[in-house]
């Protein structure tokens, strides 16, 4: 039992203002020993440690804190290291010239490509803070290491849950509705967002359309399974040729029913506008998710 028989006790109001603290204030001590003898006497250990856990969950879905420039989230595999190295350092320099914190250049940049990918207004909130390596506690977050994001088409060999389950999953962390869901992604892959490289169906990947559905419903193809177990070619029915690839996570919303009705409205000819402005709209409400002072 993670709880000592010891340790299940009244809460009088100051360990509640304690444990409210400890939950969400930035200052975190990664030695116990440092809020043992002011904290002991009224929190257990054992709870203290939980708190502890479910702060490191806490910056695991948005960018509050920036710690993805930190160990050990800026060595993980799906975040791809060497081109976030060089990316971070453009953001340091960025948040070094200008007194911004590196989240907040972090989501700005963000919003600054789709804007230029959409030529539509993001909407952006600063006030995020950064984090420290000595605030990090590295052990914590390794288990928290990603082996799978649909999103971004990443899903590493030997994990025995499909690629749309673990989307699915990561959805319902952030949140997001399932129409959510389903523009972000394919708003995501219109603009060449793709660890595998598959899903990319749109030949210029500079400016966000809805390319993305209309080329996933389309029936002159058929697919078949390339061998990997995650991953499929579109072969053209009348020629035979090879014209597309795409993983699981991508023919979903063709092959599930409440997906691909999602999927057809956004594939409608006149649906640019309505699917631009759901994105944005999913986009910011991810990049907010854990800003409890805008809420």
């Amino acid at each position: 039992m993670f709880f000592k028989n010891s340790d299940v006790r009244y809460f009088d109001p100051a360990s509640v203002v304690i444990i409210f603290t400890l939950l969400f204030f930035e200052t975190f001590p990664n030695n116990i020993s440092d809020f043992e003898a002011a904290t002991l006497p009224v929190i257990p250990k054992s709870i203290f440690l939980l708190i502890r856990f479910i702060r490191c969950l806490k910056p695991q879905l948005c960018p509050q804190g920036s710690r993805i420039r930190l160990a050990p989230q800026k060595d993980w595999e799906a975040n791809k290291p060497e081109q976030l190295n060089k990316v971070l350092g453009i953001y340091e320099n960025i948040s070094s010239d200008t007194g911004a914190s590196v989240a907040d250049v972090i989501v700005l940049g963000g919003n600054v490509g789709i804007e230029m990918a959409t030529g539509s207004k993001v909407p952006f909130t600063p006030g995020r803070g950064d984090a420290t390596q000595e605030q990090t506690d590295a052990e914590s977050f390794a288990v928290l290491e990603p082996h799978s994001d649909g999103f971004r088409n990443f899903h590493k060999s030997g994990v025995n849950v499909s690629p749309e389950e673990m989307m699915l999953d990561k959805a319902q962390l952030l949140n997001l509705t399932a129409p959510e869901m389903t523009v972000l992604v394919g708003g995501m892959r219109s603009i060449g967002i793709s660890a595998s490289g598959y899903g990319v169906f749109s030949e210029n990947t500079d400016t966000m359309t809805n390319d993305y559905f209309d080329t996933l419903l389309d029936m002159s193809v058929e697919w078949k399974p390339n061998g990997t177990g995650n991953s499929y070619e579109a072969f053209n029915r009348s020629s035979g040729e090879k014209v597309r690839a795409a993983t699981r996570s991508d023919l979903v919303f063709g092959s599930n029913s409440q997906l691909r009705a999602l999927a057809e409205v956004y594939a409608s000819s006149d649906s640019g506008d309505k699917f631009i402005c759901d994105f944005i709209s999913a986009w910011n409400k991810v990049m907010n998710a854990d800003r409890f002072d805008i809420q």
